[in-house]
């Protein structure tokens, strides 16, 4: 039997897939801008601000799987069926953008051999945001098992959240102490909190629901201290300037993270309740954001190079304006695309 649609989770993924588009758009003027720049704090903080989106994301996708499967897994027959739908509706729109990435990678002067493409579609490295799907594949490889686990620790919420903190913190340790892991960045388990969290939550997300309610005020209060915090440290450690907590940076992240994960939850039970026209615009968001997601990047490297300028003011105006333009275009591109019988295979089902 299926479960009922929780409508704040469609909300919630419109604004990861929002912060995910500004993180990517701040992060080029942090790269080119001087230091000096009068605004270089601001684009700074910005994409520091966004810091929280691929853990938000991981801890939704979680939710989502256990929400949707719980009640109805029967063993190896759903697990089959799962994997089907799970690796191979999104996987083949994978492939397609590491192959277009990886083409304009090599137009941009890069060296890109065959068995250096195989690399970096394993590892989701042909682009910056891509190691994102190779999390959620590993995560959806390993969903039987964990969902297992879940089931026997369910009345233990928090020796489940503490197993999963202590796998992520001690891939931190083993990564920074014993050995320096290879592709960090690419392994589900440098993330395990975050997904642990996501199945606990999809369990009864009401009980999730209920707490966030009774507790927004503290929420958010826990969140702003944690964002100037992050955003603070962060800078510190870009700008190679002295900070006491900047040896913390990572227990920092990670509770900023977890805080934000709350607080737009909060949110978007807020603009759910509302039920307005911000509502209707992240349902549809929602429902194109693996197509904005897998294309945003190559939008972006479109619409710098048409707006190349040296002017400052024009540079700075058409970084915001990019960010519009950018998911406007990409929002469009895979409502249309869908429309067609092999449009899935760009943007996904």
């Amino acid at each position: 039997m299926s479960r009922t649609r929780i409508y704040e989770l469609d909300v919630f993924r419109a604004i990861c897939t929002i912060t995910v588009l500004l993180g990517h758009v701040s992060s080029y003027p942090v790269g080119v801008l001087s230091t000096d720049s009068r605004f270089y704090g601001l684009y700074l903080g910005v994409n520091s601000f966004c810091r929280f989106a691929i853990q938000a994301f991981l801890f939704l996708s979680a939710a989502v799987l256990v929400h949707s499967y719980a009640d109805r897994w029967q063993g190896p027959e759903s697990a089959l069926a799962m994997w089907r739908k799970r690796l191979i509706d999104p996987g083949i729109p994978y492939v397609v953008w590491s192959v277009i990435y990886t083409l304009l990678a090599i137009r941009r002067g890069r060296h890109i051999d065959f068995p250096t493409f195989l690399r970096l579609l394993a590892t989701g490295k042909a682009w910056d945001h891509l190691y994102f799907i190779v999390l959620i594949f590993q995560f959806y490889l390993l969903f039987p098992l964990l969902l297992r686990a879940l089931r026997s620790l369910s009345c233990r919420p928090v020796l489940w959240l503490g197993i999963g903190a202590l796998i992520q913190a001690g891939f931190h340790m083993w990564d920074q102490r014993v050995f320096a892991i290879p592709n960090r960045a690419s392994w589900a388990v440098r993330f395990g909190f975050y997904l642990f969290a996501g199945m606990l939550a999809g369990l009864d997300f009401d009980v999730l629901q209920d707490w966030t309610r009774r507790n927004r005020w503290a929420i958010a209060v826990v969140w702003a201290v944690s964002a100037v915090l992050n955003c603070s440290v962060s800078a510190a450690i870009r700008l190679g300037t002295p900070h006491r907590l900047s040896g913390y940076a990572e227990l920092i992240v990670n509770v900023y993270a977890v805080a934000s994960c709350l607080f737009f939850l909060a949110v978007s039970q807020w603009v759910t309740a509302l039920n307005g026209w911000p509502m209707r615009a992240a349902m549809g968001i929602s429902n194109a954001s693996f197509g904005i997601y897998l294309s945003h990047p190559l939008g972006l490297a479109m619409w710098r190079r048409l707006t190349a300028t040296g002017n400052p003011i024009f540079f700075h105006l058409s970084v915001w304006a990019g960010a519009v333009v950018v998911l406007a275009l990409s929002w469009a591109a895979t409502l249309w695309l869908k429309r067609f019988k092999f449009g899935w295979t760009l943007v996904g089902k």
